[in-house]
């Protein structure tokens, strides 16, 4: 057992190379700390929990094998700030040493209580992420966003530009996956009800629209911030 005691509503999030990563909530003397991230190799057959940093309650929804057969890894998701708020993460972490390294937080807009990404995929120069930011006071969603997170020498930067997502008419949009310049999730139609699928492309930052694949060439709305 990851936890050394009863585990509950464990969910894997997301798989690459030898990697699994997700969430789990921790029954017993700690159930009152939930939300707990895992990492499952698949190849030790060994479960760790993850608590990142200084033991905040963590997060895990994606991924990315950085090289085939690479011990190299690059993690997303977000981790738990005081009065309950949490930043977006992305760390990277090495299979065989288990070490984490160049961990960099976000807060995706200003004023987000809630800011966590939900997809990763490695690109040119670094990564493509996508994620949320909402409101830790009522669960709401304020966004859905889309970003180049560029690598360097010392880690991760920190000015990204973000690319928010809508589904024209839509009661809400979410961003599930990312996977190079393809973003992936769910939307409600406002009339309708119900959640539907869509694939959208992110196209060259000069250009006004995202293409809508597989959706009646309808098209999302953008607009970027700093």
């Amino acid at each position: 057992m990851v936890a050394g005691t009863t585990v509950t509503n464990t969910v894997p999030h997301s798989v690459m190379g030898d990697l699994v990563v997700g969430n789990f909530n921790n029954a017993g003397s700690n159930a009152n700390i939930p939300g707990s991230g895992f990492i499952y190799n698949m190849v030790s057959s060994n479960y760790s929990m993850v608590n990142l940093p200084g033991g905040r309650i963590t997060t895990l929804y994606g991924v990315w094998q950085n090289g085939i057969g690479s011990s190299s890894y690059t993690m997303i998701g977000g981790t738990a700030e005081p009065l309950g708020l949490t930043k977006a993460l992305i760390v990277n972490y090495d299979s065989v040493s288990t070490i984490f390294s160049s961990l960099t937080e976000y807060v995706i807009t200003n004023g987000a209580d809630v800011s966590h990404f939900e997809g990763i995929t490695g690109v040119d120069g670094g990564f493509n992420v996508g994620g949320m930011s909402g409101e830790a006071t009522n669960g709401l969603s304020t966004g859905e966003w889309f970003g180049f997170i560029a690598t360097n020498g010392a880690g991760f930067a920190t000015n990204v530009e973000w690319t928010s997502l809508f589904y024209p008419g839509s009661a809400s949009t979410s961003v599930d996956t990312v996977y190079g310049n393809y973003v992936m999730g769910v939307f409600i139609d406002s009339g309708a009800g119900g959640e539907q699928p869509y694939v959208a492309t992110i196209p060259e930052p000069s250009s006004l629209a995202l293409l809508l694949l597989g959706a009646g060439g309808l098209s999302l709305w953008l607009r970027r911030r700093s």
